[in-house]
């Protein structure tokens, strides 16, 4: 713990149920024990498959949800599960692709 009584590093299930990315804490711990979730902490990134791993502020994890590829900066940790405004605080979202089954941007106009 700081000195204010915020903690420096989260289990990233409770991180993930704090942070209202999952309903409930078993429900994030099964998909990060069954889907390829992935954290990059300075230069390096490993696959996470364990619910007990500890995240600490600036790693960014990422995983594939639906059809959507989500790159989350870890911004805070929080001791509980808050309103929706502040679980968006304890994140950034860094994604920067469509879904992966999108279909291609459409040009403006019709072709003959």
């Amino acid at each position: 713990m700081s000195e204010d009584g915020e903690a420096l590093s989260r289990r990233i299930d409770k991180w993930f149920w704090c942070a209202r990315r999952f309903k409930t804490r078993s429900l994030a711990a099964r998909f990060i024990t069954e889907a390829s979730v992935r954290v990059t902490r300075g230069a390096v990134t490993q696959r996470i498959d364990w619910p007990s791993f500890q995240l600490c502020e600036g790693d960014v994890v990422s995983y594939i949800l639906g059809e959507r590829l989500y790159a989350l900066r870890v911004t805070g940790f929080a001791l509980k599960r808050g309103s929706p405004t502040m679980a968006s605080s304890l994140f950034a979202d860094q994604s920067k692709s469509p879904p992966l089954d999108a279909p291609p941007p459409c040009k403006a106009g019709r072709s003959r």
